[in-house]
């Protein structure tokens, strides 16, 4: 490997091993992204031409057992979706990070995260993964925008940097038809630098279970749409959980 590329790797590491998390630019391929987003158009009987955020939109509001059914587990199971989830690239990036080979590595969770603000029973508090996985030691997300770049006002995810150093207690409060929140408290979050993960279609954040993160506030009138995989070696986990399980619920 040149040094310039190790060097490139070990930077990336010990930004991830400090802070919790690191944005990769240009980490997902145009095609791949597009397919998944025009799966999901024809999932939801949308001409080519339509909007499919407009789409989302009225799903959401007039059938939310099948905006629920689309974003947490039908479109994950499209030659689309596992096309995202096995990218070579995408998971030699998450192996680097869990320390562990990427033929250990399973998806232990998956999801479309909505964030409208005229639907706030979808917003996540303050929270960590590892709250939604008891039994699992090293779960790593990665977290993307679809269809449209992120600036600060559409609301993209907000982490705590440097939060990641343990598991904290939280609260548990199960939302009539929203997420389930494992909320941990304003006052500890705010010990931390506030990031907010605004980055173009293609970038991801990548990021530690224990890091303390939620739902920004999304100021436009347009809705932002983004995607979570969860990864772990279960191999390396003396409590083999299965991952559909623990999914949460939202």
């Amino acid at each position: 490997m040149p040094t310039s590329q190790a060097n490139v790797i070990d930077d990336t590491l010990r930004a991830y091993e400090r802070d919790g998390y690191v944005i990769h630019p240009s980490l997902f391929s145009d095609d791949k992204l597009t397919a998944l987003e025009q799966t999901l158009s024809h999932r939801l009987g949308l001409d080519p031409e339509q909007d499919l955020i407009e789409g989302l939109r009225q799903t959401e509001q007039n059938n939310k057992s099948q905006f629920y059914q689309l974003c947490t587990q039908e479109i994950w199971f499209t030659v689309a979706a596992l096309g995202l989830m096995t990218d070579v690239k995408l998971i030699e990036q998450v192996a680097k990070y869990s320390g562990s080979e990427p033929g250990q590595l399973s998806p232990v969770g998956h999801g479309l995260f909505w964030n409208d603000p005229a639907c706030p029973r979808l917003h996540y508090k303050w929270h960590q993964e590892a709250a939604y996985y008891p039994g699992l030691t090293n779960v790593v997300s990665v977290w993307f925008p679809l269809v449209y770049d992120l600036v600060e006002a559409c609301g993209p995810m907000l982490v705590a940097k440097g939060s990641h150093g343990e598991y904290i207690d939280c609260s548990s409060e199960a939302q009539q038809g929203g997420v389930t929140q494992m909320e941990i408290s304003e006052q500890v979050a705010q010990k931390f630098d506030i990031v907010p993960c605004a980055m173009n279609r293609g970038d991801a954040i990548i990021f530690h279970q224990n890091i303390i993160h939620k739902t920004g506030i999304n100021s436009t009138q347009r809705p932002r749409l983004s995607g979570i995989i969860r990864f772990a070696n279960l191999n390396s986990e003396a409590r083999k959980t299965p991952y559909w399980t623990i999914n949460p619920d939202f």
